[in-house]
């Protein structure tokens, strides 16, 4: 028997009419498709009235504003991934618009988009991140790179700093891939920065309803092009295998659960979202590497494996994100009147 519950059973008629928004301009619209696409085929079966829509930015913005304008849509489940849809952007118009939306709000989605400030906060509040340097074309030369070698060594791991699943993560074992990695990102994401490379075991939070899920373990295969788990290995590869639950101490597993869920309140998080975590194979230290907002609902997701494991089907889980919906701004106005009541 788990210790979580599922929440009351849900009438998917009181939904009203569902806009899952997918697709996107972002690198990961490919990925955001996938992801919309199953959203929306699992509110469907369940008897919900949805529709689906491939965002494309300003030419479906008449669209958007013309239904909320004639209350034609109730609540939007959003499965944008990356940057115009992650970042805050749907989420501060849903606002001005007044629908109510799946997932965080426009401040904790900026936030967590952006992975040096969002460690920023963590590391302001104590939680175990790695250190890590800021670089775009203004700040980049040779010299900062020798010094960036010098205070982190070697290896080293390079990421755009507005990215998700993992794109441009390269890895450096000497100060020529380096620099060389360091100038081709530069070039393809503009601010990207650099952190110690971990060689540990990729640990992973989800959650819903608020609540952390059972952890779960990635192990991906090492292969000629990468040795980690990277775009290929989250979205494609069948031979990337996953632990659910992770084969953990209870000691460990107490550790990353509260970890993750201090991470989830701290940055705002709301309903569900997803912590990547690694546990060092030589200091057996844990460092949070990044907070997702928008996890993904593809036929890999991590959520839904976890939401499986207390035996919350992966229909149950998209219609229990979906009843979950809100306007956020509107909540904190109605926490803060309560709170000069009191």
């Amino acid at each position: 028997m788990n210790k979580f519950n599922k929440i009351e059973k849900i009438n998917p008629k009181k939904l009203g009419k569902i806009l899952v928004i997918a697709g996107g301009l972002s690198k990961e619209r490919d990925i955001s498709l996938l992801t919309g696409k199953a959203a929306y085929q699992a509110l469907k079966n369940q008897g919900c009235n949805v529709e689906l829509l491939d965002w494309m930015g300003v030419s479906d913005l008449k669209k958007l504003y013309e239904m909320a304008e004639k209350n034609l849509v109730d609540r939007v489940f959003i499965a944008l991934h990356g940057l115009l849809g992650e970042d805050g952007c749907i989420q501060g118009l849903l606002e001005c618009l007044q629908i109510p939306y799946t997932g965080s709000g426009v401040l904790s989605s900026s936030l967590c988009m952006d992975k040096v400030y969002a460690k920023a906060v963590l590391r302001a509040h104590g939680l175990p991140v790695l250190d890590d340097f800021l670089l775009n074309k203004k700040t980049y030369d040779e010299t900062s790179i020798a010094q960036i070698e010098s205070k982190l060594g070697m290896p080293l791991c390079i990421k755009p700093v507005f990215e998700g699943s993992s794109l441009g993560v390269r890895k450096a074992n000497n100060i020529d891939e380096l620099l060389s990695n360091v100038k081709d990102l530069l070039e393809q994401y503009g601010d990207i920065m650099i952190e110690r490379w971990i060689d540990g075991r990729e640990i992973t939070v989800g959650f819903s309803d608020n609540k952390a899920l059972p952890i779960i373990e990635i192990e991906a295969i090492k292969n000629k092009s990468s040795d980690f788990y990277d775009y290929q290995a989250k979205y494609f590869s069948d031979e990337t295998k996953y632990h659910c639950p992770a084969n953990l101490s209870d000691s460990q597993e107490n550790i990353i659960t509260n970890i993750s869920k201090k991470a989830f309140d701290i940055l705002q998080c709301h309903d569900w979202a997803r912590v990547d975590l690694i546990l060092d194979n030589n200091s057996n230290s844990i460092y949070i590497l990044e907070v997702n907002t928008i996890p993904g609902l593809t036929a890999h997701s991590l959520v839904p494996m976890g939401a499986k494991e207390i035996d919350l089907s992966f229909e149950e889980l998209v219609l229990k994100i979906a009843y979950k919906a809100t306007l956020k701004n509107k909540e904190k106005q109605a926490n803060r009147g309560k709170a000069q009541v009191n």
